[in-house]
């Protein structure tokens, strides 16, 4: 199904959703690449585990920040609407 006019109710500006977008993937990326690493000893790359950890931590901590920016928009559209 294809829509040819999207609605404006609960979209996120350009560059929270792009930031929001590149953070997850971020964040999903290094904890893959630690399990990768740490549990099954493979590793593509050779970065220590505590570089890996870190940027994990750093990218989980912005995903949590954009979240909980996000929410405040979701909130009020959804009241909104109804």
């Amino acid at each position: 199904m294809i829509y040819k006019h999207r609605s404006k109710v609960a979209h996120l500006p350009r560059w929270q959703s792009l930031a929001t977008h590149i953070v997850f993937v971020i964040c999903a990326v290094s904890g893959s690449w630690y399990l990768l690493a740490h549990e099954f000893q493979i590793t593509p790359i050779a970065v220590e585990n505590h570089s890996i950890l870190m940027a994990h931590g750093v990218a989980a901590y912005f995903l949590v920040l954009l979240f909980g920016a996000v929410i405040p928009t979701h909130i009020k559209a959804g009241w909104k609407s109804r």
